[in-house]
């Protein structure tokens, strides 16, 4: 007997990508293993199926096998088996080392642990693309992104492989080519839908063929059943004629071309009854009207409303690609994936090229907009940034890279818009964004970093904007422009506060330039539009530092309002020391957006050096009190450090984590400010009265304006 039933295969199969994103993500850690409340968010329902939680995806599933069960049944109850195997891959890959992850060809530079992550961010894409339904583009991801980075022992080119490990590449293989089956199965279970999402389409594609057919079909008898004094003698067969549009916008309705039905009723219908210009077939007005009216009828169903591009704010290193999806929706509200019908435009082709089938490459670090058009429609651009394997940020993303910077400290305002960061505040307050990662500088390295400063509308006695590197203790390096009435022009300001070392250079009135800094064997070099105009010594050595890029006024009516661009550094990417923080009730979108609520759960992730003692905690940036007080990390895998909890009930506005690995000694590190849930979103930061001037960490007192300085 034929059965029919609803599964949440969507769900199963997102949870199956996330558990092999986990795998991957924990890729080089000791046995603490796979953290026990992610794999809990799969649970087995009565009727056997898995679902992730809160995953209310279903489908219709009528296809009988041979031995009574369905072919959904069968592709669910298959993949569920394959969930031991993924577990079991997960334990494999959390032994290994980080030497066992390979450096990409021609990016020597990077380290085993970016592969790691991009390994991660892979299947977590994957997941993601499956989670909303768009199941061929997950397989092409599968197919495209995942399996070249693991097949070098299957038969596959070695040297693209992110894993060293023949054993440990081979069963990441085997498990991604599992992940596809999966995939495969439940696309020949159900074969009329082509693509899935959460908000399932209003009809299906055969029902949406079926309702262009009839309207084509009532058109065709309708012209057919016209006497022939209703046409005229402009062609030979003006019937004819007619009937054969139909006919050929009938065949592209069957294979599914809506944009070429529109236009070749647009092209060879309309003009023939639209009444205009003399070369109407149909003579009789009432006729002509209803063959018009019931074309224009048809256009209007198969005329596209709108184009969504997927996946957005995607991350990519130099030399990958990315396969961009399109989805279009009809009038009906019917939606289908029409990846192949668009025209693709990248919006920056010097970050990389989008080709004729949505495949995306990456040419330099930088930050891009895909769109899709069709039938005069534009799609809004998709966001995708390219990495360096060094720490840069040219800002064209729209918004602070949440896995870079913190806008921890900051009693002013800060926004992204134009490709740029903007700062502005009145006298006595301070802007900063600051990595939330330490960098750490041997003796003897070169270190080089640079950013483009505008004081912009900054007026008034004193301002200041710059960037620099430091610690807790105040050792490190800063450079600013400073402008106002107070040193008659504009200076460049440098400091190196622990050698006590600092000062200006007046630079004849100058608002806006590229400041960087060289530093190596304890001197330091400061450049303004690529000329020397100080030297100055320094110790970084031996030391780990975060940057940051500032801005600050003080003095009576004193204001600042500046810009800062195309922030650069020699150091990779990522860091050696960072901190991350996950909502794992409500996660946060790519771009860091969301909130943490009461009670919801949450993960602070701390990178570091293996076996060392590090605590995390939650703090509230506005007062700097505890809302959760630093406690120890366990450390789930060699240099991978984790805590997870509920949130307390909140009265706070926003909170940030915040960690360190020495006693909050030299490093404190610190996440972006991040929204409470139903609280009114708070600019404030931490009072002037709380603590000491931020530019005292900066700059030495005595070149300070003396109201700053006496704080």
């Amino acid at each position: 007997m034929k059965t029919s039933m609803r599964i949440n295969f969507t769900a199963m199969i997102a949870a199956a990508a996330i558990l092999a994103a986990f795998a991957f993500l924990a890729g080089c850690g000791g046995n603490a293993g796979f953290n026990p409340p992610a794999a809990t968010a799969v649970s087995q329902n009565t009727d056997g199926a898995l679902s992730a939680a809160k995953e209310e995806v279903y489908f219709d599933i009528d296809i009988e096998n041979a031995d009574g069960r369905t072919a959904g049944r069968f592709a669910m109850e298959t993949a569920s088996s394959q969930l031991t195997d993924i577990l079991a891959l997960k334990t494999s890959i959390e032994n290994l080392p980080n030497k066992a992850f390979a450096k990409a060809p021609k990016i020597k530079i990077m380290m085993g642990e970016m592969k790691r992550r991009r390994l991660a961010r892979i299947t977590e894409q994957i997941a993601w693309e499956v989670k909303r339904g768009n199941l061929k583009t997950a397989e092409k991801w599968i197919e495209r992104k995942l399996i070249p980075r693991v097949d070098g022992c299957s038969g596959g080119k070695d040297k693209d492989d992110y894993i060293l490990d023949c054993a440990a590449k081979t069963a990441a293989y085997n498990n991604a080519m599992e992940l596809k089956s999966a995939i495969e199965n439940y696309q020949a279970a159900n074969p009329k839908h082509g693509r899935y999402n959460s908000r399932a389409a209003n009809i299906s594609l055969a029902e949406f063929k079926t309702a262009i057919l009839e309207k084509i079909n009532n058109l065709k008898t309708y012209i057919n059943g016209l006497p022939g004094a209703a046409f005229s003698g402009v062609v030979a067969d003006p019937r004819g004629t007619l009937l054969d549009v139909l006919t050929i916008a009938a065949n592209y309705a069957l294979d599914g071309r809506f944009d070429d039905v529109k236009e070749e009723l647009i092209d060879n219908f309309i003009h023939y009854v639209d009444g205009l210009n003399g070369d109407d077939l149909i003579v009789d007005a009432t006729a002509r009207a209803n063959a018009y009216n019931s074309a224009q009828a048809i256009i209007q169903d198969v005329a596209v409303t709108a184009l969504t591009v997927t996946p957005v704010n995607a991350r990519m290193g130099i030399g990958e690609q990315q396969v961009f999806t399109a989805q279009c929706t009809y009038s009906n509200q019917y939606t289908e994936d029409c990846a192949a019908q668009v025209m693709w435009t990248s919006s920056n082709p010097a970050v990389g090229a989008i080709d004729a089938t949505g495949v995306f490459t990456a040419a330099a670090g930088g930050t891009a907009a895909i769109t899709a058009s069709l039938g005069g429609v534009t799609s809004a651009g998709a966001p995708v940034m390219v990495e360096s394997p060094y720490l840069t940020d040219n800002f064209d993303a729209g918004y602070l890279d949440p896995e870079k910077w913190n806008d921890f400290m900051n009693t002013g305002t800060i926004a992204v818009a134009g490709g740029a960061v903007m700062m502005e505040g009145p006298r006595n307050q301070y802007s900063e964004i600051a990595t939330s990662h330490y960098f750490n500088v041997d003796p003897g390295e070169f270190v080089s970093f640079e950013v483009d400063i505008d004081l912009g509308a900054s007026y008034g006695e004193y301002y200041v904007g710059g960037v620099g590197l430091t610690d807790n203790t105040f050792a490190g390096i800063a450079v600013g422009v400073a402008g106002g009435n107070f040193i008659n022009g504009t200076a460049v300001y440098y400091a190196s506060p622990l050698r006590g070392e600092g000062g200006s250079v007046y630079t004849n009135n100058t608002r806006s330039c590229k400041l960087r800094v060289d530093y190596q064997n304890g001197i330091a070099k400061v450049f303004m539009d690529g000329a020397l105009v100080q030297t100055f010594a320094a110790n970084l050595d031996g030391k780990r530092y975060n940057f940051f890029v500032f801005g600050s006024a003080g003095w009576d009516v004193s204001s600042y309002s500046m810009m800062f661009d195309n922030f650069k550094t020699n150091q990779t990417y990522p860091g050696e020391t960072n901190i991350k923080i996950a909502n794992n009730t409500n996660p946060f979108a790519l771009d860091g957006s969301g909130a943490l609520g009461n009670n919801d759960s949450y993960t602070i992730t701390i990178e570091s050096a293996p076996g060392r003692t590090v605590e995390g905690g939650i703090i509230n940036p506005d007062d700097l009190s505890y809302i959760v007080p630093p406690a120890p990390l366990t450390e789930v895998a060699p240099g991978l450090y984790e805590r997870t909890g509920d949130l307390p009930l909140l009265s706070a506005t926003q909170l940030a984590a915040t960690g360190s690995d020495d006693g909050y000694s030299a490093i404190t590190l610190h996440t972006r400010r991040i929204a409470v849930a139903g609280a009114p979103v708070s600019r404030k930061s931490a009072a002037a009265s709380t603590i000491a001037h931020p530019l005292l960490r900066i700059f030495p007192a005595n070149i300070l304006p003396a109201e700053i300085s006496a704080e």
